[in-house]
This record gives C-alpha cells, structure tokens and sequence, in this order.
C-alpha cells in the first residue's frame, strides 16, 4: 500500500495448497500490515475490502486470515468484512520466536461475502 508515494502497508495472498487436486486450492490465505501511524483511518479495511472483491471475482471460493488474539483492531477489520472466526491454534515453535503464542483464524466465504 503506497500513500503519497510512501509504503505504508501491505496485503500478502497465499495459496493454502500446492497440490490443485486439494478441495483447498480453490481458497487463499490473506496477511496484512500497516504502520501503526496509519490504524483507525479505515485504510486497511478498504485495502483488503478490493483484493476480496477481486479474488472472489477471479473464482477463489473462501479467504482465510489468521491474526493473534489479542491483535483487537486485525479482528475488527476481519469483522467488518464479514470474517467469521473459526477456531484458534498454537503458532508453530520456529514463527513464534521461543514464546507461547497463538493465532486465531477467520474465514470468509464468496457466498456469504458482503456485497457492494
């Protein structure tokens, strides 16, 4: 995400699979960041708000956003797209950097997406 020829964030889509056999291929997993002085002016809600739109338009049939627990504001965000938690898992030993951490997971299918 680039404001006035700034980078400011970033949206991140990965393939849930490798394998175009899996009932997974068909969906992707979303990762965001956006600098701290930026949260709370909608900027990120918008952003992913357009990759959704496009991404069900290219025929993806489910997002899929995991984000820690206490991460308030990734929550909102997830939830004003119409997200819907799902479970929540231990964060695996190498990403979590010697702490005990967690990540919760949401999901967001094409057929229950908000529409514009």
């Amino acid at each position: 995400m680039v404001l006035n020829g700034q980078l400011i964030g970033e949206v991140g889509i990965y393939p849930r699979t490798q394998d175009p056999d899996d009932p997974v291929a068909s969906t992707r997993e979303l990762g965001y960041a956006l600098g701290q002085e930026y949260w709370g002016q909608g900027l990120m809600t918008e952003a992913l708000r357009l990759v959704v739109k496009d991404l069900f338009a290219q025929g993806i049939t489910a997002l899929w956003a995991g984000v820690f627990p206490d991460n308030r504001r990734s929550i909102a965000v997830l939830a004003r797209l119409g997200f819907e938690y799902r479970f929540t898992a231990p964060l695996p030993a190498v990403l979590a950097h010697g702490e005990n951490r967690a990540e919760a997971y949401f999901e967001l299918s094409n057929e229950n997406s908000p529409q514009d």
